[in-house]
């Protein structure tokens, strides 16, 4: 009987259960993981050896102490100059036991590579949702539209860090925000709203944030806020905050990382990642020329919508979903330029989610006028030309800015077999604090992840680093900007203010205190890398 049913359903041209495109229509999520996992290799194999974020060797060797050390000690003394030393928490605490697994790995430099691709891979998974819960059309084309229209995020959705996920997410709870209210929408952005605070507390006001905006665009619509989906994310928000070992210590880092930041960089001329850097003008041609051509376009189509009373006619979720949307993405475009250049990942995201919204409400079928037909070739030829040049851009951008995976690996391993534990060891570079704990963790060190923990745990400390840092300072460093009278030798600086028993500088960097640390007898070199990396003990 069974054959007979098949045979015929063979002669009328009808799918069967058995046929492979039945079975991608009943699993789409499995389509769409078939298709993220080749692309997420494409991504890291044109990285390899490299690694794409000098953070990674920090996050996963912190995964390491977590496992060896235990889960539940957040004291971090290996940044003694430092407010994560004093507060004795971790913004990334989610994150890092979510990553343990990967701090098995022998040698541990695998982990990394293989943590970076599962996270590339799960960060597309969570974007790929959140276009299927908000109903958009085609939803595996505008999954590949996001990466492929920015080259900047394709190598952030490559990094070994919490942030990719954090964009899935983000986009994830938006969805649920605007689609219609059910119980398991409710739990499902309680869900996310703890996750999003567990893994990185820092960035627990980016749902805030697109909740906000959802809520005032509900207002616009003249619909009440909708207060059990936002106490259902406060709720969440608040037990990701609390599953963690010292949250008030943790609240107190993400208010430094974040307010207190934004605060002091308007004033005081701190130093600080390139990605909390705004971008230029002429990052704007580099990538985002044809993603801002179709977000006109999207723009006009809407104003169409609107004068042909189309807009009203559709359900008011998916209005409110489309104002937020684009709400969203002009916020974060302006962010990008004017505050931190990370904030262009939530603009590409939501700039894509609007679009794809708007292009599944266009009657493409009914309208044949001019206009139409010359947009549809723009946006045609922009949907061709953009990811040509993201793509052609991507594996210039690894290059220029991905790091060696073997760096400071000698002078890690020779402080590990020499120095005494818990010595520690002055780096004038705050971002070597990553690679330096990564091969050796039995030594502390000055500070690392942002140079404004040092700041808020003691200024002059951060001044007289950061002199040192770029190069304004070798044998007197001074601890205020403008310098006037705060001046102290190095030496006593590194022996009195850091008690630090090592140095160690690039030579090719910061060559004048490479000169002054030679020359000095209160320093004996006791260790020279090839690459030029040089110890010196302070005597």
């Amino acid at each position: 009987m069974k054959g007979r049913k098949s045979k015929a359903a063979a002669g009328t041209g009808r799918q069967t259960a058995d046929d492979p495109g039945v079975v991608l229509q009943r699993y789409p999520h499995l389509t769409a993981l078939a298709l993220i996992v080749p692309f997420a290799a494409f991504l890291h194999a044109n990285l390899i050896p490299l690694v794409a974020d000098g953070d990674s060797f920090y996050h996963l060797r912190h995964s390491w102490v977590y496992r060896t050390q235990g889960l539940f000690d957040s004291s971090f003394p290996w940044a003694q100059c430092s407010a994560i030393k004093t507060y004795a928490a971790d913004i990334w605490y989610g994150f890092h036991i979510l990553t343990v697994p990967f701090s098995l790995f022998d040698p541990l430099l695998d982990g990394i590579y293989w943590a970076a691709f599962t996270i590339t891979v799960v960060s597309l998974g969570l974007i790929f949702t959140a276009l299927r819960t908000l109903g958009v059309r085609w939803p595996l084309l505008w999954l590949f539209f996001i990466p492929l229209m920015s080259s900047d995020l394709m190598y952030r959705l490559t990094m070994m860090r919490p942030h990719p996920l954090s964009l899935g997410l983000v986009l994830l709870v938006f969805s649920f925000l605007v689609k219609p209210k059910s119980r398991s929408t409710l739990a499902a952005i309680f869900l996310i709203g703890a996750l999003q605070a567990w893994l990185h507390i820092a960035l627990l006001w980016l749902p805030v944030f697109v909740a906000g905006t959802v809520s005032l665009v509900r207002i616009v619509h003249r619909r009440p806020p909708d207060l059990d989906r936002l106490a259902a994310l406060g709720a969440g928000i608040t037990i990701g905050v609390f599953l963690r070992p010292n949250p008030i210590g943790a609240v107190h880092l993400a208010y430094i990382q974040v307010v207190k930041l934004m605060l002091e960089k308007a004033d005081v001329h701190l130093h600080v990642g390139v990605e909390l850097l705004p971008f230029y003008a002429i990052n704007f041609y580099d990538q985002f020329v044809p993603l801002s051509i179709l977000l006109v376009l999207g723009v006009v189509a809407l104003g169409v919508l609107i004068r042909n009373r189309q807009l009203t006619a559709m359900p008011v979720e998916a209005r409110i979903a489309v104002w937020s949307s684009l709400t969203i993405a002009v916020v974060f475009f302006i962010l990008s330029f004017e505050v931190a250049r990370r904030s262009h990942e939530i603009f590409v995201g939501f700039s894509a989610i609007f679009l794809a919204l708007l292009a599944g409400r266009w009657r493409w079928s009914t309208d044949h006028s001019a206009p139409t037909k010359l947009a549809m070739a723009l946006a045609l030829v922009t949907l061709v030309a953009g990811p040509m040049w993201a793509l052609y851009r991507y594996p210039i951008l690894t290059f220029d800015t991905a790091s060696d995976p073997r760096r400071l690996k000698d002078v890690g391993e020779w402080l590990g077999q020499h120095a005494e534990p818990g010595e520690i060891v002055f780096h004038p570079q705050w971002d070597n604090f990553g690679f330096l704990f990564f091969w050796n963790p039995r030594n502390y060190y000055i500070n690392g992840m942002d140079p404004i923990f040092e700041y808020a745990y003691d200024p002059t400390l951060y001044w007289k680093t950061h002199y040192l840092h770029n190069g304004a300072a070798d044998e007197v460093t001074c601890g205020a900007y403008p310098c006037v009278d705060e001046v102290i030798s190095t030496y006593e600086s590194l022996k009195r203010d850091f008690h630090a028993a090592y140095i160690t500088v690039e030579t090719q960097l910061l060559p004048g205190l490479s000169q002054y640390l030679a020359r000095t007898p209160q320093f004996t070199k006791v260790f020279e890398s090839p690459t030029g990396a040089v110890v010196y003990r302070i005597n």
